[in-house]
């Protein structure tokens, strides 16, 4: 048993700080996002570009719909331009919209390292078990999707974050004495920002309906989920029904994006898959 304080910390960081390296090689050897990856990349910049210049009403892109990523980008934005911008922040993005891209990615790995640090040190704190403590962390290398996230300025990144908050919060909750109310504001939050992120996220939804006990524990997390959920569409109002419009034609043709037949379910694509 490792009782070191030091190498027990180091330990800890081990996986966090690989997390932010390895985003670093990936990005480089992707090469320019306008080479291979500029959709969404390009759009979500954009975009985020609309939000720093408080032009909220110019928001084009709510097919995901994508509202917190674009929120977030658009804090990126207003954060790297006041550290190494010059002339106007419209003209700085797009004659340097590589640099925003890479070091808003590169924030975004912070962040991720930053939650997996504290998913760590909260479960060894609580168990005082290093394997326990490394579990989380070290899943993140299982999957070959997760392993390649870091190399994409793409609203999935986001997604994972939100679910490692998620998995900090549960062991709060669960093993810690969080209280059960706190618990149910919060997964209303964190659940309707992966909702409004990326749609296909509205399935984790019903993960804290089955640890909250009792209906006004429930209806706390609903009120909460639906607040945020109203908050982030009117930013984009303009643009809902196109957004509903979309959604639609999505869940209910067997092609991409709308595409295809008029059928919720191809069932020679659903065996052949």
């Amino acid at each position: 048993m490792i009782r070191n304080t030091k190498t027990i910390q180091a330990l800890l960081l081990f996986i966090p700080v690989l997390s932010v390296v390895w985003s670093l090689i990936l990005n480089h050897i992707s090469g320019p996002h306008f080479l291979s990856r500029s959709d969404p990349e390009y759009v979500y910049l954009l975009n985020g570009l609309n939000v720093s210049s408080g032009n909220l009403d110019r928001i084009g892109h709510v097919d995901h719909p994508g509202t917190p990523f674009q929120l977030i980008t658009g804090n990126f934005i207003a954060v790297i331009y006041w550290i190494s911008g010059s002339g106007s922040m419209v003209s700085d993005v797009i004659i340097n919209p590589e640099k925003y891209l890479f070091i808003s990615s590169f924030l975004l790995a912070l962040l991720a390292a930053y939650v997996i640090y504290r998913i760590s040190k909260l479960e060894y704190k609580r168990s005082g078990s290093l394997t326990g403590a490394l579990i989380i962390p070290f899943s993140l290398l299982l999957y070959m999707v997760i392993i390649d996230l870091p190399s994409r300025y793409i609203p999935d990144q986001l997604l994972m974050i939100i679910l490692l908050f998620y998995a900090e919060l549960i062991i709060r909750y669960l093993y810690d004495g969080y209280k059960a109310s706190k618990f149910a504001i919060y997964s209303g939050v964190l659940m309707a920002a992966g909702v409004m992120t990326k749609i296909n996220f509205a399935p984790f939804f019903i993960l804290p309906l089955f640890l909250l006990p009792g209906w006004k524990l429930k209806r706390t997390y609903g009120i909460a989920f639906g607040s945020l959920v109203v908050v982030l569409f009117l930013l984009i109002h303009h643009k809902f029904n196109e957004f509903v419009n979309f959604a639609l034609k999505v869940s209910t043709h067997d092609g991409l994006y709308g595409g295809g037949q008029d059928q919720f379910l191809n069932p020679e694509a659903f065996w052949n898959n």
